[in-house]
Parts: structure tokens; C-alpha cells; sequence
């Protein structure tokens, strides 16, 4: 309002000063630019609240989405968002909520939230790894689109992880850097096998541009390292690398020193097993180059996906905000920030259940009641809830907890692998016994929410448990058990 009061005053003494009479109908050339800038500006947030929105809408058509505790978020000056990375719309969910729950009244406070983002999405074609349907007909338009520029306008800041790259970025990269030079030139000849197969390794005149449009799709998804490339262009790509990668860390860094809020995964990267990852150097070298005083918002985000409903519940907790991060040493501050977005995790059915069967198949047991399952999930639910722990809604009353669990029975029949008979999931009763596939129960390995749901979500459920101090370990090497909650269980099976 006072820019358009001090504009309004300096044109009546434009029209009274000498150079303009009062009857000339020209106007300054300074007020042009100040309208265009104006217009600028106002075409930039207007296209912030388009993509918020988008952003919102589409979340909300895939997931069912429960805030909790956002009254802790707010566009306070130098602040760090950190959430746990579960799924790839994690980012698009969460800077959705934040923007709805509290649209800042000052639009200067909009414009200083950044958000760190993959590298490799403001390179050509990487759109087209998500969408393999399309990847055969329109592989040639797809390799040429470049979201990157739509993104950049959300001022995303791209963070490149040099022991992860894909296939597709790294030659992407060097196309538009090096140029399109020729394969034979340039690559291994183990990878131009991968690439264009075996028959065409020897010939000249394929080039990175002919790889990027013949390779097999899975090729292109792989992660490899500029090895992939003979030398001396792979120690060239490498040092390119670690020297975008510390421009990238002072460019985030400056972002808190002008008093912007910066929203980063501190993982670097998705799960593949429900468990917290590794956190990356990152997060800690941008909180020691920053010159302002920083605070911290843990976020955690859980998906209850073990279900037949067609939008999975994703749960999004805030918690309390941790000032003067800076005080914390370079090895305390990564097991600071694990123990905050982890004890905020949220209990929900598949986690229990998934720790119920794990457990169940390693003491041996082949089988159990249906009802009996009922009654022992919901006494472990209500003695987790008087230990404090954050539970899912839809657990705190009989009736939600009872529909819920012949939900997670029914996806446990479709999933397969859980349950090694078959059985009508409409028609559960009293006396259904539940036989439990061991082999496939006891297997660890899990490289994606759908490849093995009931250790991904019994991972997830572990670390929160962890958080809260609840779990002990036996000293025979036994599997975790929660601590003082699975003694009265035992007690019964010993005596029953």
C-alpha cells in the first residue's frame, strides 16, 4: 500500500514540475518500468499459487492427508524444514500443506522458501522415467522436455549426489556440456553394450544422443558414476562434480544468510526399506557455512498403505522447533536430527500388524484366530497410546480399529506372500485361522514399499520404537520386543 501512496505522490509532482504541463498525457519512463516490474512480480506469486494448488489437489487425490501440530511451522527467518523421505511425492505434499495451512500474509516471506530438490530433475527426459507407458512412442519429445525450468521457478535448489546419479542424467549432462560427442569417444565399451547391446559396440557413428534414444528404459534408471566414461573425460566429469556440488552447498547457505526458509530431505534420498537412511554431509556443511543463527523444524511424514482403500492415509506430524543448531557439534547434529523427525512417527495399523506377523513367523508359529489377532493388536495399540506415542485416528475406538484390520487382512489376501492360505476377506469371522507364510514373512530384504510391505513397515514402526526408548534387546540374539509391552502376552501363551 505505500508503494502505490508513494507512486501516486510522485506523479502529481511529476504533472507539477516544469518538463510536463498539465495538459501532456506522457508518462515517465521510470513508471513503465516500475509497472512491468510490478507485473513481473505479480505474474511470479500468481504462478506460485497455481502450482500450490496443483500441488495440492494432486496429493489429495492420491493420498488422505492428516495434519497435525503445523501450528509449529511459520516463515520465520533462517529456518530449515527437515522431513523424513519416504515417497516421491513427499515434497509436492508437504510444501502443499504448509503453503494452505499458512499462506504468509507478507508476500516477501513466500518469496524466501526454497526447497532442495534432485539434480537430475532440471536435466532433459527426466520426466520420462516416470512415465514408462509413454516411453516407447514418445521417447524422442520426452528426451528433449526439461522440466527444470518450470521448476526453477519455485526457487528449488538442485543438490547433486555424486555416488547417485542416473544413467540418463549422467549422459544427459555431458551431452549438453560436451557436447554430443560419439560413443565409441566417450564410453566404455561395457557400458555402450548396456546401452545400445552388444552388436552395435564397435560402431562409429552412434553417439550419445543415439544412446540416450535406444537405451532400454531399466538401463536408463540405473545409478552409476562417471565411470562410465573413459578417461581423461571421467576424472573431467568428476571434478565438474565436486565443484557443483560445493557451489550448490554456498548457494543454500546464502539462502539462510538473507533470512530464507530452506526445506531439505536430509536423507538425500527415498528409503528402500522403511528404515531411516543414511543422513548426507549436506545438511551439516550448509548449517556450518551459514552465517545466521538457524533454527530447525522436524517434520515426519507416515503412509499407512497396507490398505484396500483406494487413497492410503499419509500422516504429516510437526514438531517443536530446535534453535541454535549451530551449538551442536559436526557428529551430534545428524543423531539430533534422526531422534527428532523419528520420535514424531506415527503408529498406525500396518506397522503393528507387520510387527506382529514378523515377530509371530520367527518364534514358529503357523497360524492364529482371527479374533485372536483382533484382541492382541488392540491391547498392544492402547498400551503403546499410554506410552505416549502418536497413534493413527482411525485406532482410538473399537469400531475404526475393527473395520481397519479387516481392511489390512483383505490387502494382506491381494498382496500375497502374508498369509499362505486363501480365505474370503468378507467373510471373517471368530473361528478364521490365519496361516502365515514363514519363508516369505522372515525375508529381510526389501527394496520398495510394494516388494516386501510387512518389513517395510515393521522397519518403520522399529525406529520409532527406538526413538522413545521402548525396546530392548535380548541377549540371544532374540528379535526386538517392545519393552514391558509383550511380557502379559507371553504370560498367557506360557500358561494357557
Amino acid at each position: 500500500m505505500k508503494k502505490w501512496l508513494w507512486l501516486r505522490s510522485k506523479m502529481r509532482q511529476t504533472r507539477k514540475s516544469k518538463q510536463f504541463s498539465k495538459r501532456s498525457s506522457r508518462i515517465p519512463a521510470w513508471a513503465v518500468f516500475f509497472w512491468l516490474a510490478q507485473l513481473r512480480r505479480w505474474l511470479r506469486i500468481t504462478w506460485r499459487d497455481f502450482v500450490a494448488t496443483l500441488f495440492l489437489v494432486t496429493t489429495r487425490n492420491v493420498f488422505k492427508v492428516e495434519n497435525r501440530n503445523l501450528e509449529h511451522f511459520s516463515y520465520d527467518s533462517s529456518s530449515i524444514i527437515v522431513f523424513n523421505h519416504k515417497r516421491d511425492l513427499d515434497i509436492p505434499l508437504i510444501v502443499a500443506e504448509l503453503y494452505v495451512f499458512k499462506k504468509p500474509r507478507r508476500r516477501r516471506a513466500l518469496r524466501m522458501m526454497y526447497c532442495a530438490t534432485r539434480d537430475d530433475m532440471h536435466e532433459n527426459g527426466f520426466i520420462s522415467l516416470y512415465f514408462p507407458a509413454l516411453d516407447k512412442r514418445f521417447r524422442p519429445l520426452l528426451a528433449r522436455l526439461r522440466v527444470g525450468r518450470i521448476v526453477k521457478q519455485l526457487q528449488s535448489c538442485p543438490v547433486k549426489l555424486p555416488d547417485e546419479q542416473t544413467v540418463s542424467q549422467l549422459l544427459q549432462e555431458t551431452k549438453r556440456i560436451e557436447g554430443n560427442l560419439l560413443l565409441t569417444e566417450g564410453v566404455t565399451a561395457e557400458w555402450r553394450a548396456k546401452l545400445v547391446g552388444p552388436e552395435k559396440v564397435n560402431q562409429a557413428d552412434l553417439t550419445l544422443w543415439d544412446a540416450i534414444l535406444q537405451a532400454p528404459l531399466e538401463t536408463l534408471r540405473q545409478y552409476a558414476t562417471p565411470r562410465m566414461f573413459r578417461e581423461p573425460l571421467a576424472t573431467k566429469i568428476i571434478k565438474r562434480h565436486h565443484q557443483t556440488v560445493v557451489s550448490q552447498l554456498r548457494h543454500m547457505s546464502r539462502v539462510l544468510d538473507k533470512g530464507g526458509t530452506l526445506m531439505i530431505a536430509p536423507e538425500g534420498q527415498v528409503t528402500p526399506d522403511g528404515h531411516f537412511g543414511k543422513m548426507r554431509a549436506a545438511l551439516t556443511r550448509v548449517v556450518q557455512q551459514t552465517r545466521a543463527n538457524s533454527k530447525m523444524l522436524p517434520l515426519n511424514i507416515t503412509y499407512d498403505f497396507m490398505d484396500t482403500d483406494r487413497r492410503p492415509l499419509a500422516t504429516l506430524i510437526a514438531g517443536p522447533e530446535i534453535i541454535a543448531i549451530k551449538n551442536y557439534g559436526k557428529s551430534e547434529l545428524p543423531e539430533v536430527v534422526r531422534k527428532h523427525i523419528l520420535a514424531l512417527g506415527c503408529v498406525t495399523l500396518s506397522g503393528l500388524a507387520s510387527r506382529w506377523l514378523v515377530e509371530a513367523a520367527s518364534a514358529g508359529r503357523q497360524s492364529i484366530g482371527y479374533r485372536e489377532l483382533e484382541a492382541e493388536l488392540w491391547e498392544e495399540t492402547q498400551r503403546l497410546k499410554a506410552a505416549g506415542l502418536s497413534l493413527d485416528k482411525r485406532l482410538e475406538n473399537w469400531q475404526d480399529f475393527e473395520a481397519r484390520l479387516a481392511r489390512f487382512v483383505a490387502y494382506a489376501v491381494t498382496k500375497g506372500q502374508i498369509f499362505s492360505n486363501t480365505f474370503d476377506p468378507q467373510t471373517l469371522y471368530a473361528g478364521t485361522r490365519l496361516e502365515l507364510d514363514i519363508p516369505a514373512l522372515l525375508r529381510e530384504d526389501c527394496y520398495s514399499p510394494n516388494d516386501n510391505p510387512v518389513r517395510y513397515c515393521y522397519n518403520e514402526l522399529i525406529d520409532l520404537l527406538e526413538a522413545h526408548n521402548l525396546l530392548e534387546v535380548a541377549p540371544a540374539e532374540a528379535a526386538p520386543v517392545i519393552l514391558n509391552l509383550g511380557e502379559e502376552r507371553a504370560r498367557r501363551r506360557t500358561a494357557g
